[in-house]
């Protein structure tokens, strides 16, 4: 690795040679991530990062975090808008092509989707009301990522994830049918008097 202290402009680069930020940090190596901030202590309190940015009073916009894609395009952020905390994707149509209505049956699938109450084994901590990944990947395969059984090099379990952002618009589609239902039935009904 090569540590680089950029006096004169008071950046730290590890493995930059010319940082572009306060701390600069290169990594090239798969499967793997840059960075670890660890604070185990065995006990709720030990938190993890605190990011201070923005207004002194809350208002506008304050990016907390960008996430970006390898090539450097922008996909999504952790920000603050007039005081609403949000994690936001990118959704600009300027970056989309080939935008057609969905084939997602909303109703069908959040009529199938299971809810479940359950105990995580680690803890014994009670979720009401929450998912079970290899049940809703049968019925949303794009919420939900990985593969059951799947394991990381070591052994341990490589666990599915669930993108519950991801539900929205399925569930604003379901709306979207009921209310078309809705005004069906209203026709009917003022056909009949």
């Amino acid at each position: 690795e090569v540590v680089v202290l950029n006096v004169n402009n008071n950046r730290l680069g590890i493995s930059q040679l010319v940082p572009s930020y306060k701390l600069d940090v290169y990594e090239d190596d798969g499967d793997t991530f840059v960075a670890q901030f660890q604070n185990d202590g065995n006990n709720a309190n030990r938190h993890g990062i605190r990011i201070q940015c923005g207004a002194d009073d809350g208002s506008g916009t304050t990016y907390f975090l960008g996430a970006y894609d390898g090539d450097g395009g922008i996909t999504g952020f952790i920000k603050t808008v007039s005081g609403t905390f949000s994690l936001a994707d990118v959704s600009d149509v300027r970056l989309k092509k080939d935008i057609v209505d969905t084939s997602v049956k909303g109703l069908d699938s959040i009529n199938a989707i299971k809810v479940r109450d359950f105990k995580w084994k680690k803890n014994n901590e009670l979720v009401t009301a929450g998912f079970i990944a290899s049940e809703l990947k049968e019925i949303c395969p794009h919420i939900v990522d990985g593969e059951l059984d799947d394991l990381n090099e070591d052994g341990s379990i490589k666990p599915m994830t669930i993108s519950r952002e991801l539900l929205v618009p399925v569930l604003t589609k379901a709306v979207q049918e009921l209310s078309a239902k809705v005004d069906a039935m209203q026709i009917e009904i003022n056909n009949l008097k």
